[in-house]
């Protein structure tokens, strides 16, 4: 099979390797796709504490595809099943996991990109929010797992503030169910911005998903007394002082 494999910072080759053979409790996965997580960035970007090459195919935990070879104690799928996986080496054309790191994907959904470890995030951020009825929820950063949590929280019946940078991102908060949308500027302007809509209350919840300090900051103080903060991108960087 082929794999794609990082050898430095910035450079990555594709290669052929051996086909992995499952254990008895192991999926092989023909991978149809698989998805992009700010984690991989590090390796890609280089990390003082990363040593290259990676293994082939490493990096890749977002996978979806066909079930193409089971193990022996693997009953619950079997060779031709779609599913979605978590699985460590899918950036190749086939790649394991162990049994209960698949979802079977539903026929209605057999034809579309599905990266099921992706949509698992977003469902297990938005269960530690608990967002109720009528809640305040301000989202800090719409890309992909903003934009679910927006649709989430929206569903739930709260009312929602989709906050960030792009225009684009702001339409898509829209389309997901946002009632208001602040562009992501200065910390004081957006602080400003949430008040007015508020009534001065802030909100109940706050969900950060930027990873950048500025966000952190704008979310703590978006969030009222005795309300909920959940971070969910990994912050490298801290003030200085």
């Amino acid at each position: 099979m082929r794999a794609a494999r990082i050898v430095a910072p910035g450079r990555a080759v594709v290669e052929d390797v051996p086909l992995p053979e499952p254990g008895s409790e192991q999926i092989r996965l023909r991978v149809q796709g698989c998805g992009v997580c700010a984690s991989n960035l590090g390796p890609w970007y280089g990390s003082p504490w990363i040593r290259y090459p990676l293994e082939p195919g490493d990096g890749g935990h977002e996978a979806w595809g066909v079930v193409d070879a089971v193990g022996a104690n693997v009953h619950d799928v079997k060779a031709g099943d779609r599913v979605a996986a978590i699985s460590y080496r899918a950036y190749a054309e086939y790649d394991l996991t162990h049994r209960n790191g698949v979802v079977k994907i539903p026929p209605s959904l057999w034809d579309a990109s599905f990266p099921g470890e992706a949509f698992g995030c977003a469902m297990n951020i938005f269960r530690r929010g608990n967002v109720q009825p009528g809640s305040r929820v301000a989202v800090v950063g719409v890309g992909f797992l903003g934009a679910i949590i927006v649709r989430l929280a929206a569903a739930a019946g709260a009312h929602v503030i989709a906050i960030s940078r792009r225009e684009s991102s702001l339409a898509l908060a829209r389309r997901m169910g946002a009632d208001d949308l602040v562009p992501l500027g200065e910390t004081w302007e957006v602080v400003q911005a949430v008040q007015g809509l508020t009534g001065g209350d802030l909100c109940d919840r706050v969900f950060e998903l930027v990873g950048k300090q500025q966000a952190l900051d704008i979310s703590s103080e978006l969030t009222k007394t005795r309300g909920t903060l959940v971070i969910v991108a990994t912050t490298r960087t801290a003030p200085v002082g």
